[in-house]
């Protein structure tokens, strides 16, 4: 006689907290480095994505089969929309293009440092990702998702984030639509942190030729 299982119901939700798809917050610190004071506020946000990676995969062939073992991983941009607004000294819309002129300053002047040989081009782009004295172009990324009272359920940190498009959106006389920023990034990898996990994360501790786990040197 077949088995089966007696509940074929979702289960108890008493204790079980749903992560929701509109209670979260968005924030760039430290664009440029330690001593940087440009930071993208989590105001005005509209919407986002939580990260990507994929991992590459490398086949292995012999005799008649072949198989696949894990390569490489690549975590992929990510997307967040920006309600585009109007307002002095706002911390988020208003440092979005400065943030953008650090990787490519389209709105730059040609002056004494831009080579006279040619003062036709204008546009200048950072040489470092972070510098002490916050001169660079990247920044730190935080994606934190919380519960109904504010409290973090997790949170991801985005390393060495630069922004790789701006979209300023289309204009149409016909609609009362607000205008948006669409805003594609990219970073080195991400961090994730979950905050009711009550375990230590595994760890990669037992070296190949090392079964005892002594590892390098041991």
């Amino acid at each position: 006689m077949a088995t089966t299982i007696t509940n074929m119901g979702i289960g108890k939700l008493g204790d079980v907290a749903f992560k929701r798809k509109y209670r979260w917050i968005f924030a760039v610190e430290k664009i440029g480095g330690p001593g940087s004071t440009i930071n993208i506020s989590g105001s005005f946000v509209k919407s986002g994505n939580r990260p990507q990676v994929d991992i590459d995969e490398t086949e292995i062939n012999f005799l008649n089969g072949k198989t696949w073992i894990p390569g490489k991983a690549t975590f992929n941009e990510i997307s967040f929309t920006y309600y585009d607004v109007a307002v002095k000294d706002d911390p988020t819309v208003g440092n979005l293009l400065k943030w953008v002129n650090r990787v490519y300053n389209f709105t730059s002047d040609p002056g004494s440092k831009v080579a006279t040989s040619s003062p036709q081009i204008s546009a200048t782009q950072r040489s470092y990702a972070t510098r002490a004295d916050g001169s660079g172009y990247a920044g730190t990324g935080r994606l934190t998702l919380l519960d109904g009272c504010g409290y973090a359920l997790e949170q991801w940190e985005l390393i060495n984030c630069w922004p790789k498009s701006i979209n300023f959106g289309d204009l149409d006389y016909s609609s009362s639509d607000e205008c948006n920023i669409e805003l594609s990034l990219r970073y080195s990898y991400a961090k994730y942190y979950n905050y009711c996990a009550t375990s230590t994360p595994e760890e990669c501790n037992v070296g190949v030729c090392d079964a005892a786990g002594a590892g390098f040197g041991g």
